[in-house]
């Protein structure tokens, strides 16, 4: 009896690691403007992020039709900008959207748009997190960790 109770926890454990394990506990979605739009989910008990990878040239293309002509205007209106709360707010927008770029490259991401699940799975072509965790549930069953 007590080889089988012992069995019984053995099996209970397993069952519950495995089930845990289908919900994944972070998923970040990498896009572009050319990517349709983005419609934010959320998933109980799952983080997720969004990074809009050309965001940061975009802004900087803002910044740059403010810009003066003349060399010196332009220093000037610089300082002056970077120095306001709009400025500043603006510029930190700009380090956030190429810390994404950095995130994208560092886990691989290879092609737009593209779902990353718990930092392992990529699914591309998709924004939609829940089409890209029905893919990922799929291959995830032919998988063995």
């Amino acid at each position: 009896m007590y080889l089988s109770k012992r069995v019984l926890l053995a099996l209970v454990l397993f069952s519950c690691s495995s089930f845990a394990s289908t919900q994944p506990k972070k998923i970040e979605v990498f896009y572009d403007h050319s990517s349709g739009s983005v419609v934010e989910t959320d998933i109980s008990g799952v983080e997720l992020v969004y990074y809009r990878l050309d965001k940061p040239s975009s802004l900087q293309g803002e910044i740059n039709n403010l810009l003066p002509n003349n060399l010196d205007d332009a220093a000037a209106f610089m300082s002056r900008y970077a120095n306001s709360s709009e400025g500043k707010r603006q510029i930190q927008a700009i380090v956030d959207g190429y810390q994404g770029v950095g995130r994208a490259y560092g886990l691989g991401v290879s092609k737009l748009p593209a779902t990353v699940v718990d930092e392992r799975y990529v699914v591309y072509g998709t924004t939609d997190v829940a089409k890209a965790l029905e893919i990922w549930k799929q291959k995830r069953g032919g998988l063995h960790e």
